[in-house]
């Protein structure tokens, strides 16, 4: 049987080493509350953040907002409990990122974090969650920060590269990040707040080229198939 140039190939390499094209890291959303506007500042075309939402009238009225003195997102802590357990807690912040087009990988999402007057010796925690990895209890926490005797802003670097849930979004697909916040503190003098957030990811669509050129292998797939045959 007549050898051909592709016999050291197989076609499911080829195909793999055109599947592994290069994509784009992007800003999926960026919040840095200036004006006291809870909208994302990000660029990408693929995605659309929505609007941060302090909740403020299902928290308690001017008890959470966005400020337009502070350019921070606040919540009072005479509101929030001593966790940052969804489970057994309504007092958070929320955001959604929706996928327009193609397809999203998230691969981290950072935020400042600091305390507004705290109590010494007492701790002021934040909890970083989405609705795709779970909202039932403090196990299914991202991250998040812990300052203790410190008013902050300490910043939290959270990797969502790992976390499959997170990855390979959909056009049409959404996920809702919420941050929970906790401490010991009755009192409204004592105000959590959140600055500078900031989610990154990998969006892509894969080109018409590498489509037909799908297509083409699968062709010649076809073609050394029979000439083996023969």
């Amino acid at each position: 049987m007549k050898r051909t140039i592709f016999s050291g190939l197989t076609l499911a390499a080829i195909m793999a080493l055109l599947w592994a094209l290069p994509v784009s890291g992007a800003i999926i959303a960026s919040y840095d509350f200036a004006g006291g506007s809870g909208l994302s500042a990000d660029t990408d075309a693929l995605t659309t953040a929505g609007a941060y939402d302090p909740r403020s009238s299902a928290v308690g009225g001017d008890d959470s907002g966005i400020s337009g003195s502070t350019f921070t997102a606040y919540m009072r802590a005479q509101n929030t409990p001593n966790t940052s357990n969804p489970a057994t807690s309504n007092f958070y912040h929320t955001f959604k990122i929706t996928v327009d087009t193609g397809f999203l990988n998230l691969t981290s999402i950072s935020h400042d974090y600091g305390v507004t007057n705290p109590y010494t010796g007492f701790n002021f925690f934040d909890g970083v969650y989405t609705n795709l990895t779970g909202l039932t209890g403090t196990g299914d926490k991202l991250g998040g920060a812990d300052l203790f005797n410190a008013t902050g802003p300490t910043t939290n670097n959270i990797d969502l590269s790992g976390i499959p849930a997170l990855q390979g979004l959909a056009a049409g697909q959404s996920v809702e990040f919420r941050i929970y916040f906790g401490d010991p503190s009755t009192s409204n003098d004592r105000i959590h707040r959140v600055d500078n957030l900031v989610v990154n990811g990998v969006t892509f669509i894969p080109e018409p080229t590498t489509l037909l050129i799908w297509s083409l292998l699968a062709g010649l797939g076809v073609g050394l198939g029979w000439l083996r045959r023969k």
